[in-house]
C-alpha cells in the first residue's frame, strides 16, 4: 500500500519482556523492525533492519535497550527512544532512511555514541522534547536532509528541545543540506566537534580511510 496502513513488524517486545536479538536480517516489514513497550527490555546488537516502514528501532513506554553494531537502513526512520525509555545505542550504522537518523524524545534517556548518522532524509539527530536528555559523542553526522521537510528541517542537528537536555561533544557534523544545526550555536571547533568529510571507505562501507580527520580524533574518556 502506499498510503499509511497498520502493517507487520519484526520483533515486538511487550509488557516485561526480556530480549536478545543478536545477527539477524529483518526486512521489507510494513511496520517498525524492532519496537520495544510496556516494561520490555533488550539486548540488540549486529543486526540488519531494512526496507520497512515506521522506525527500523523504535524504543518507548518505560522499556529499556542497549542497541549495538546494527546498520539500520531504508526505513522510514532510524533508531529512536520515545516515552520514559533509556536507551545507550553506540556503534550504529543509521543511512538512508526518508525521515531522521536518531531521535530522542518524550521523557527518555539516550547515550548515543560511536554512530554514523549519513544520508538521512531529513535530519541526522534531533532531541526533541524539552524533557528529553542524551549524552551525543563521538558520532559522524553527514549528508542529511536530501529529501523535501517531512518530519524535522534537513539538517545535521535538530535542537528542538531544552538545550541543557544535550551533552554535545567530540562529533563530526558536516555537509548536511540545509546546515550542519537548527535551533542550536554552531558546534565545530567547540567540545571537540569539528566539521569535515570523514573519508569513508565507500558509500557503504563506513570504516575511515586513512588520513581521515576522524581518525584519532574521538572522545579521549
Amino acid at each position: 500500500a502506499d498510503d499509511v496502513v497498520v502493517g507487520i513488524g519484526g520483533v515486538m517486545g511487550r509488557e516485561g519482556a526480556e530480549l536478545f536479538i543478536v545477527d539477524n536480517t529483518i526486512r521489507n516489514n510494513g511496520w517498525d523492525g524492532i519496537a520495544l513497550y510496556r516494561g520490555s527490555a533488550a539486548f540488540i546488537a549486529d543486526n540488519e533492519i531494512s526496507v520497512g516502514r515506521g522506525a527500523g528501532i523504535g524504543i518507548t513506554w518505560d522499556a529499556a535497550a542497549t542497541v549495538l553494531r546494527n546498520r539500520v537502513s531504508r526505513y522510514w526512520k532510524g533508531i529512536g527512544s520515545f516515552g520514559g525509555s533509556r536507551a545507550v545505542v553506540r556503534n550504529n550504522a543509521v543511512f538512508d532512511n526518508l525521515g531522521w537518523g536518531i531521535v530522542a524524545t518524550g521523557t527518555s534517556w539516550m547515550a548515543a555514541a560511536n554512530n554514523v548518522i549519513a544520508r538521512n532524509g531529513n535530519c541526522g539527530f534531533a532531541l526533541w522534547s524539552d524533557d528529553a536528555t542524551c549524552v551525543f559523542t563521538n558520532n559522524i553526522v553527514v549528508a542529511n536532509g536530501w529529501r523535501e521537510e517531512w518530519v524535522c528541517p534537513r539538517v545535521g542537528v535538530w535542537m528542538n528541545g531544552e538545550r541543557a537536555g544535550l551533552d554535545f561533544s567530540y562529533n563530526d557534523v558536516w555537509s548536511n543540506v540545509a546546515g550542519d544545526y537548527e535551533d542550536m550555536e554552531e558546534m565545530s571547533g567547540v567540545a571537540g566537534n569539528i566539521s569535515e568529510d570523514p573519508a569513508f571507505v565507500d558509500s557503504l562501507d563506513f570504516h575511515l580511510s586513512p588520513g581521515s580527520p576522524c581518525m584519532d580524533a574521538g572522545n579521549p574518556i
